[in-house]
């Protein structure tokens, strides 16, 4: 399993979301890494000036602060396509439900279920408005952060048994220790 295509770039702009939120972005990085379900992240956190721009233009039906991604609650995506070239598919239907199905399973929000549909965009609000986020709110990881760390403790049981398993095949064994090494940095940036 590789890491995503765009891997650093993306977390260049996960960095921008509100820092209890981070160790989940990663977690979900990770899980849709893991199934192939590649993406590139092409927003996070929107300043007030570039809000009320998007508001303006149509591509956002509300002014500053009203977007969850003006208190660094949400993000939005985009499918990247396996092959040669890699390419970004807005139109992936299919695939932004599978992408989704894993960013829902980890308690977000997803565009594509609303009835504006708006599939490339996923926030996590803890069931807070966004009202309490205008107010201050901020996401508090200690909500979640067990259930990854568990998460990712199954992960580590299941790849060095597997690393075990494989103890005759040398191809196997280097996809596994790859594995266990992206595991391991994803487990840093989670818990750090």
């Amino acid at each position: 399993m590789p890491k995503m295509q765009y891997q650093e770039r993306n977390d260049l702009t996960l960095i921008t979301c509100q820092v209890g939120l981070l160790p989940l972005l990663y977690w979900v990085q990770y899980k849709c890494s893991r199934d192939g379900r590649d993406f590139l992240v092409t927003k996070g956190y929107r300043g007030k000036d570039e809000q009320n721009k998007e508001h303006a233009e149509g591509d956002s039906k509300v002014q500053w602060p009203y977007s969850f991604h003006n208190h660094g609650a949400a993000i939005d995506i985009v499918p990247v396509m396996f092959g040669m070239p890699w390419k970004l598919r807005w139109g992936a239907g299919r695939r932004f439900q599978r992408i989704a199905d894993i960013f829902k399973e980890c308690g977000f929000e997803w565009g594509g279920d609303w009835r504006f549909v708006d599939k490339p965009h996923f926030q996590y609000t803890q069931g807070k408005t966004i009202n309490d986020f205008v107010n201050g709110y901020s996401i508090n990881k200690e909500e979640y952060i067990n259930r990854i760390d568990g998460s990712i403790d199954i992960e580590e049981t299941k790849l060095e048994k597997a690393l075990h398993r494989a103890k005759w095949n040398s191809k196997r064994r280097a996809r596994i220790k790859d594995e266990l090494a992206y595991l391991s940095e994803v487990k840093a940036k989670v818990l750090q």
